[in-house]
């Protein structure tokens, strides 16, 4: 008799805990982690091909002093083209790319994971010379978004975009190491988006889309802010000039000239109402400024408004140096037009997705590389080559043509 009812309080004990914590999920273990597992990102790689190889058939046709040869990955080759995605909308994930100061390497961001999340990033090396994968650097919970160059160092500052579905609390920015993939400590950077970051001298700088401020850091001393000043709030875009010390941002109606060796942000330059800048080019001098807005001519400046070249410009833009060319693509048959500068002589002009062998989706990146060659990306993922070639007919004549190779492409 005395042990059922020793028992029958041990079962009321028992029943009494047990309903007083249902709820397991709340439970907490005791290094402060959640009991619950976070989910993991997809990426089955099978976008890139791994094996072994001599280091040289990565480098041929590279020259000697070139960032290239300093980042490619020494024991692997490696061969990567973009992934194609049905999630959402088709096409390729790739946030944002860039050429390094010296033009000899393509950086590419590529996400991974799936359509609703989590997602994972991959930052690809592309030498410019031979078009070989020198190194692929993974990040496989962190989805970076944008990049820049640190000038006179193999290494970029990432932002990386926070993912609630991971229980990142806050946006980072890392400066990753390109020869060996190692990353800095992480800073938060300002609210309001990845919108505009460059690097230039030992200064880098960011300007959130939402917020009217241009944060500057030391980027000897990242984890600190140094300094900000004012400009427009909204998307604005950015070239460095050939002194390496003058930058010019350009947003909705304004450009403003900063100097970064005396940190000196200068007056704006009045635009046009409505007038949206959507790229910004030197031309061979701090002064001399080209910019192009979609849907508007574009516009030069030295020192003051100059002049304006007629045509509905798609918003893209850049000046090739090396041989005084200034790019601008138009919206009519998305037509690049090439202006040998200072006299504004219209070269040959061409549309990249006309052009044999067809590619597809609309141009999301271009820029110019040594040796008369331009490189495009498209939104089919199609990366492109484009080689002018040139030859003289007599005296007075030169006869321009463009030659078109497709290096890789999403649905190959």
């Amino acid at each position: 008799m005395i042990r059922l009812i020793i028992l029958s309080l041990l079962t009321c004990s028992i029943i009494g805990f047990a309903e007083e914590n249902s709820d397991f999920s709340k439970m907490k273990i005791t290094d402060g982690g959640n009991l619950h597992d976070l989910p993991k990102v997809e990426d089955n790689n099978e976008n890139v091909v791994v094996s072994y190889r001599n280091i040289e058939a990565c480098l041929k046709d590279t020259p000697g002093d070139c960032m290239a040869r300093r980042v490619a990955e020494r024991r692997r080759a490696l061969s990567w083209r973009p992934k194609w995605r049905y999630a959402r909308t088709n096409g390729v994930w790739l946030p944002h790319m860039a050429c390094s100061p010296d033009h000899s390497v393509l950086a590419i961001i590529e996400n991974t994971g799936s359509g609703n999340g989590p997602r994972g990033s991959r930052i690809i090396l592309i030498n410019t010379y031979n078009w070989k994968t020198l190194r692929i650097i993974n990040f496989p919970s962190e989805k970076l978004v944008n990049f820049c160059f640190i000038p006179n160092a193999d290494r970029i500052i990432c932002y990386m975009e926070a993912q609630r579905i991971l229980e990142q609390a806050n946006n980072k920015l890392y400066v990753v190491d390109l020869t060996s993939g190692d990353k800095s400590e992480a800073i938060t950077p300002p609210g309001g988006g990845p919108g505009c970051m460059f690097a230039i001298r030992r200064f880098f700088f960011i300007k959130p889309d939402y917020s009217n401020k241009v944060f500057r850091y030391d980027i000897g001393n990242i984890l600190n802010l140094s300094g900000k000043f004012n400009f427009i709030k909204g998307r604005i875009c950015y070239d460095i000039a050939p002194d390496n010390r003058t930058v010019v941002m350009a947003g909705n109606e304004k450009i403003k000239l900063y100097d970064a060796l005396n940190d000196i942000s200068n007056d704006s330059l009045r635009l046009p109402s409505g007038y949206n800048v959507a790229s910004a080019a030197f031309i061979d001098h701090p002064q001399k400024i080209a910019v192009s807005a979609s849907g508007r001519d574009t516009l030069l400046f030295d020192g003051k408004f100059t002049k304006e070249i007629p045509g509905n410009g798609e918003g893209m833009l850049f000046y090739n140096p090396d041989e005084q060319l200034l790019f601008i693509k138009m919206i009519k048959r998305s037509m690049l037009v090439p202006y040998r500068m200072p006299d504004l002589e219209e070269i040959k002009n061409f549309s990249p997705a006309l052009m044999r062998p067809k590619s597809g989706g609309r141009i999301i990146f271009m820029d110019w590389l040594p040796n008369k060659r331009l490189v495009m990306v498209s939104s089919h993922g199609d990366l492109i080559k484009f080689e002018l070639r040139t030859k003289k007919k007599n005296k007075h004549k030169t006869q321009y043509r463009w030659y078109k190779t497709i290096i890789t492409s999403a649905l190959e």
